[in-house]
């Protein structure tokens, strides 16, 4: 019996810990353990088969083997899945082809791209929480890094004037617009992955007919709920204009974990709400994207696209990319295997999931589409698909 939950313990602790998760591998064997050691006792407990007590530890050791069997594997299938198991890419439609790095900066995060009238690209992205600009001729190489202002998580919109509408997120704990800031100043968004608890944010949006001069709307779009999917915080924020000229806001909501035997700080679903006229915003009930059909804990980040008619979504998992489609804008389908993914991923640490793709964002350009994203570790990316 020793030698048998010995090595039960030394099976799934090794490749808990092979995936980079020491606490993930003592959930997963120490529960089972106990569940096997269940039955050694039923084994080994000899009444009449008749008996009471026979039939109370039959009971208790099934029931035992059953609920701590099930939560070993349901920690291996969510947490360490991706990293022993990484899933197959399956694009839609060509296979998505890496073109290499566009800046190095690991701090450089959640890039959006808009292509304006005469071929001028720009770059909208953050550093922690100082707001960032770049420009760029072809689409792919970008230079002249400039800040804006303060804010985190840029989306952009086209609107009927020819202007565009930047909404991001702020610290709840800043002042608005034109009010002076306290001192000191609340700590900005940490690049810590799933590691960090939420910072609560605020959803804050921008106006500009150039692209370089920004002028900032008063008021606060949307902000955390006091309960539900975003209790904790909102973050990656994604609007679209719609056919009917309304607009639809994607966002994560997070929601803390305080247990302390959590593997994760938080976890996440995707969550909308609709607007319509882009500045006074009502959440969608329930949620557009969890974790379940896809057998992992999170999905997040999504960058949404509206085109013929459908809103197409690019989310991000422990597994990879993927990308979901919908015809109401709230109920989606999505794709069975991620259609971008470096494979085998660590689980997160401290670090966050070093080497995983992130945040891809998708424009439509000349003979396909092209994907930036961010790799942890290694900074922002972009790769080809032929159309």
């Amino acid at each position: 019996m020793v030698i048998l939950l010995l090595v039960i313990f030394v099976g799934f602790f090794s490749a808990a810990v092979i995936a980079g998760s020491l606490g993930a591998g003592l959930l997963m064997a120490v529960p089972l353990v106990f569940g096997v050691a269940s039955l050694c006792l039923l084994l080994a407990t000899r009444p009449q088969r008749t008996s009471k007590l026979r039939r109370s530890v039959t009971m208790t050791a099934l029931l035992l083997f059953a609920v701590t069997g099930y939560g070993s594997f349901h920690i291996l299938w969510k947490y360490v899945q991706p990293t022993l198991l990484p899933k197959k890419v399956v694009a839609v439609g060509n296979p998505w082809v890496m073109e290499g790095n566009i800046f190095t900066d690991n701090d450089y995060t959640n890039p959006v791209i808009i292509k304006f009238p005469g071929g001028l690209y720009r770059m909208y992205f953050h550093d922690h929480d100082n707001m960032l600009m770049a420009s760029s001729p072809d689409g792919r190489h970008f230079s002249n890094v400039n800040k804006l202002f303060q804010g985190e998580m840029p989306t952009v919109v086209s609107l009927p004037d020819g202007r565009y509408r930047m909404y991001y997120f702020i610290n709840a704990n800043l002042p608005p617009a034109g009010q002076a800031a306290p001192s000191p100043q609340p700590m900005p968004m940490q690049n810590c992955g799933d590691n960090c608890h939420a910072t609560k944010h605020e959803l804050v949006s921008a106006v500009s007919s150039d692209g370089i001069r920004w002028t900032q709307e008063q008021g606060i779009r949307l902000t955390a709920s006091s309960g539900g999917y975003d209790a904790s915080t909102m973050i990656h924020p994604s609007v679209v204009r719609l056919a009917d000229g309304s607009y639809k806001l994607y966002y994560d909501g997070e929601v803390d974990d305080v247990h302390s035997y959590a593997l994760a700080e938080h976890y996440r679903k995707i969550l909308s709400a609709s607007s319509p006229d882009g500045l006074t915003w009502s959440r969608d009930p329930g949620y557009r994207i969890d974790e379940k059909p896809l057998h992992t804990f999170e999905a997040y980040s999504p960058k949404a696209v509206y085109q013929s008619g459908q809103v197409i979504l690019r989310f991000t998992t422990p597994n990879g990319i993927y990308q979901a489609s919908s015809s109401d804008t709230l109920h989606f389908t999505l794709s069975k295997n991620p259609i971008f993914s470096p494979g085998r991923i660590p689980m997160p640490s401290d670090d966050g999931a070093l080497g995983s793709y992130q945040d891809a964002f998708v424009l439509s350009d000349t003979g396909g589409n092209r994907m930036y994203f961010w790799i942890d570790g290694k900074g922002i990316f972009s790769a080809f698909q032929k159309t």
